[in-house]
């Protein structure tokens, strides 16, 4: 999931090791609510995302799909897709809008192996305490030469107490962290977890992939011009966007 503009943003850590669906299915409803103005999603993330990805996704998963808005954009690009959500409450909204969802989560896929063409990721893998598992579940749904792209909160981000004295963690640590979001009278809890840049890399390797092209979504003049408080947040990456594809055998 995804932050959004001209909302007011406090961090903390997380201590809790309540499960991605257990946290998504408790957020849920104030999440619907949340998505319908998220800006950040609409003019900025997704339209940079867009860029990475490739023209022909031909049989592609929406891994993390939430309540379905990747899923619905992803059909227009593409006659076959489908959603994966751990979240029943989600899953449920995305079944209002007819998209087909299935419920699961990443670590187990329920589809056999070298289903996919193309594994869409946005804005998931942070929320997740392990991304290994997942990122082999990938590898191995994806079909020869297939591709992974993914969007994350960018490392420097999802690190930046360090760069405010806050903190004795280190950059290569890994932690949780919730950030508590206001937009107007609407509240959300952003929970996600801080790891290297390298971490993400390895898992990819560990699972056959190699990067073919990596972006760091920085926003456009007029993004910024439409929206002031993205000044600052532009100053440091708040995106990470990857395109991996399957290795070929040796």
């Amino acid at each position: 999931m995804t932050h959004s503009t001209d909302a007011a943003f406090a961090r903390s850590e997380r201590d809790s090791a309540d499960s991605t669906t257990e946290r998504w299915d408790q957020q849920g409803r104030r999440w619907l609510k949340w998505a319908k103005g998220d800006a950040y999603f609409y003019e900025w993330n997704w339209p940079s995302f867009r860029r990475i990805m490739p023209d022909e996704l031909g049989m592609c998963l929406d891994l993390g799909c939430g309540e379905g808005r990747t899923t619905s954009a992803l059909g227009k690009l593409t006659n076959h897709v489908i959603g994966l959500e751990p979240s029943s409450l989600l899953a449920h909204a995305a079944h209002r809008r007819c998209l087909p969802v299935v419920r699961g989560v990443g670590d187990a896929l329920p589809f056999v192996s070298r289903s996919f063409d193309t594994v869409i990721a946005f804005m998931v893998l942070h929320d997740l305490d392990q991304i290994a598992a997942t990122c082999s579940e990938v590898g191995r749904v994806l079909r020869p030469q297939g591709l992974f792209c993914f969007a994350t909160i960018h490392p420097l981000s999802s690190a930046r107490e360090l760069f405010e004295s806050r903190t004795h963690r280190s950059y290569w640590d890994t932690w949780r962290y919730t950030d508590h979001a206001v937009r107007g009278d609407l509240t959300m809890d952003f929970h996600s977890v801080h790891r290297p840049l390298e971490d993400y890399f390895g898992a990819l390797a560990d699972a056959g992939m190699v990067i073919e092209r990596l972006s760091e979504a920085q926003p456009e003049s007029s993004y910024v011009a439409r929206h002031p408080d993205a000044r600052n947040i532009g100053r440091l990456p708040l995106y990470l966007h990857v395109r991996a594809r399957v290795a070929t055998a040796m």
